[in-house]
C-alpha cells in the first residue's frame, strides 16, 4: 500500500470507528441511513481536511475556468459511471485520475454503501432493504476496475428492535471473520451493543 493510501486508511478506520462508538451509544440519535452518512462523511472530511488531489481532467477549463483543480478526495453521493441509479453513498477518491472522465465520474479507491433496519420496521436481507444490493454493486465495480486496487464497505446499522435484528447476527455470526480490508469488498453488521467484519466471500 502506497504512503498516501495508509494515510487515507487510518482516516478512514478511525472514522467508522467513531460513527460505530456514536451509533452505540446514541442509537436514537440516528434515525435513517442518511443520519449515519452524514457523520460518516463528516468525520472523514474532518480527518482528511489537509488532503488535496491535483486533478487535470477533462472539461475542468470550461467547468472551473482553469485546466487544474485541488480536491479533498471524500465524496458523498459520487457518480464513478457515467450511468444513473449507480452512486457510492460515500466514495473516496483514487489518487490517480482519470483524465477522459470529468470530476465528477473519477475512479474511486474506496467505495462505502450504508443501510439501516430501522426499529420496528422490517428489512428484507434478500430484498432491497438489505446490503445484499449494495455489496453487488461494489464487487461489480471492483471487477470492472482492471486490476486497479479498490476497497468497498458495505455496512448494515441494526436498531435493536428491529424485526430481522436476529436474523442478521445469525448471518454475520457471532465474531469477525476477518478485518478491516485493504483490498476486496466486506461486510460491516452494527448493532447498539457489537459490530462483526465478514468477507464477501462467503456471497459467491
Amino acid at each position: 500500500m502506497i504512503y498516501e493510501d495508509t494515510k487515507i486508511f487510518d482516516h478512514l478506520r478511525a472514522a467508522i470507528d467513531n460513527t460505530v462508538c456514536e451509533f452505540q451509544k446514541h442509537t436514537e440519535d440516528f434515525l435513517s441511513e442518511r443520519d449515519i452518512q452524514a457523520w460518516l462523511f463528516a468525520e472523514l472530511r474532518r480527518r482528511t481536511i489537509r488532503i488535496r488531489y491535483m486533478y487535470e481532467v477533462k472539461d475542468n477549463e470550461k467547468r472551473f475556468k482553469r485546466p487544474s483543480i485541488e480536491i479533498n478526495p471524500v465524496r458523498t453521493e459520487y457518480f464513478p459511471y457515467q450511468k444513473a441509479g449507480c452512486c457510492f453513498d460515500i466514495a473516496i477518491l483514487s489518487g490517480e485520475p482519470n483524465r477522459e472522465a470529468n470530476i465528477w465520474h473519477q475512479p474511486c479507491r474506496i467505495g462505502i454503501e450504508i443501510k439501516l433496519w430501522q426499529a420496528c420496521e422490517g428489512g428484507d436481507w434478500e430484498g432491497h432493504r438489505g446490503p445484499q444490493p449494495d455489496l453487488k454493486k461494489l464487487q461489480d465495480y471492483k471487477s470492472n476496475q482492471k486490476g486497479l486496487p479498490f476497497t468497498g464497505i458495505a455496512m448494515l446499522f441494526v436498531h435493536p428492535r428491529a424485526r430481522r435484528s436476529k436474523v442478521a447476527e445469525l448471518i454475520f455470526g457471532s465474531a469477525s471473520e476477518s478485518n478491516f480490508p485493504d483490498d476486496g469488498v466486506a461486510l460491516l453488521l452494527v448493532n447498539n451493543e457489537s459490530c462483526w467484519w465478514k468477507s464477501d466471500e462467503w456471497t459467491k
